[in-house]
């Protein structure tokens, strides 16, 4: 699943524009329409300011109200694979996930001169959406640490993909190269929606063939036009209609008339969202600010006793520390009262895990080290953002990023 290009907040009072008499826009309309896609709204598509192109509605909009209904055969699914000439592609000996295929099956399809999807590849980006692990590598090194790391496991990743792909192809003919491949990558990766895969499995024998994880990857035609917010209330899957397989998108909240319509990726963080997705979104509930356990003893200056290392270590409370909106990490506030609490070491699963906090930890030592721990990302923040090198879609976060650790430093102190 996935849009791109999130916009700078000063463009926020410009109209959006129609879309809709585009031809490529035209073009996958009638497409899907003469193939059985149901659009009960008649939504609209726009280029918003902020989030880019995206889905309007017409009217205002209830809870149950059903937004398109695509049929399965709309969709580029395992099944299509199975069914085309496509997977003969590849060495019968081949090992190779749902995402590997589904990116492949979009470069082949973009390449022939005749295919029954053009005017749906035609309506997708000819380059690849932005993401940061198409960042050159000196680049990659100016990230903050979890930025960095996540950006590096991404695109190990897509290399990995590439490799497993590039190893199975038996045809010499085939388009497939590094450059297209991370096309179809970046767009399966960023647009792709969950399907059930006992229902896929159940139209097409997965069980001695190539695929090497679960079918539970689709690309469907519209749906991708859709933008992300952590406050969309949707729900999409596939559901037997009259007899025949389709996917359903169904709205579970109220949507103003001529307002943006959204759907929801899932409960990820900016970090998730940049990385996965090539945006981020001011005042997402779900974003923190990650600590690693080296900058604790580092900013800190820990000096533990082997029964404190062994606690922590044996406890996992090393792992997933972070300060958000809604207070510190159970695993933050625990690694730091291992370390600086007064209370019988005895106890200390008791205060931990029934959360009885001594007064003076919670108010006064806990809020301090906290402090310290978050002037350490600003100012780590801004030795980054003097850099000239950073790409503007890293400027944007940094600067995003900045504004909320101050927030948060304010929010600590009102404790």
């Amino acid at each position: 699943m996935g849009r791109t290009g999130r916009k700078r907040a000063k463009y926020l009072h410009q109209r959006p524009q129609p879309l809709d008499h585009q031809e490529n826009a035209i073009n996958l309309r009638k497409f899907m329409t003469r193939n059985g896609f149901h659009d009960p709204i008649s939504l609209k598509l726009r280029n918003f300011p902020d989030t880019g192109r995206g889905v309007a509605t017409p009217r205002s909009l209830k809870a149950s109200d059903v937004l398109i209904t695509v049929p399965y055969e709309l969709m580029i699914t395992y099944t299509t694979l199975k069914k085309s000439n496509f997977l003969h592609l590849f060495a019968p000996q081949s090992r190779l996930s749902i995402l590997d295929l589904l990116a492949a099956f979009l470069v082949v399809e973009r390449g022939k001169e005749t295919s029954f999807w053009k005017d749906y590849i035609k309506s997708l980006p000819p380059q690849p959406p932005w993401i940061p692990a198409l960042l050159s590598q000196d680049r990659v090194e100016l990230l903050p640490v979890d930025l960095r790391l996540a950006a590096k496991k991404s695109r190990r990743l897509l290399e990995e993909s590439w490799s497993r792909v590039r190893k199975s192809i038996r045809e010499a003919s085939c388009v497939i190269d590094l450059h297209s491949f991370i096309w179809g990558y970046v767009l399966v990766n960023t647009r792709a929606v969950y399907v059930n895969p006992r229902i896929v499995r159940k139209l097409c024998d997965c069980q001695s063939d190539i695929l090497s994880d679960e079918p539970c990857m689709a690309l469907c035609p519209f749906l991708d036009m859709f933008n992300h917010s952590h406050e969309a209330k949707t729900e999409a899957k596939l559901i037997n209609e009259n007899g025949k397989l389709v996917y359903q998108l169904t709205t579970l909240g109220k949507t103003k008339k001529h307002e943006q319509v959204f759907i929801s990726y899932g409960d990820h963080d900016n970090i998730k969202l940049l990385v996965e997705y090539g945006f981020f979104i001011p005042g997402n509930s779900n974003d923190s600010i990650p600590i690693q356990s080296e900058e604790v003893f580092q900013v800190l200056g820990l000096n533990l006793d082997d029964f404190q290392y062994k606690f922590i270590r044996s406890h996992e409370l090393d792992k997933s520390l972070c300060i958000s909106e809604a207070g510190v990490s159970f695993n933050l506030k625990a690694f730091l009262f291992v370390a600086f609490g007064t209370t019988d070491l005895k106890h200390l699963t008791s205060v931990i895990y029934n959360d009885d906090y001594p007064k003076k930890f919670l108010e006064h030592y806990l809020v301090q080290l906290c402090l310290r721990l978050l002037q350490f990302h600003l100012k780590e923040l801004e030795k980054i953002l003097q850099n000239s090198g950073l790409d503007p879609h890293i400027i944007d976060f940094l600067e995003y990023r900045k504004l909320l650790i101050q927030k948060l430093c304010d929010l600590v102190n009102k404790q």
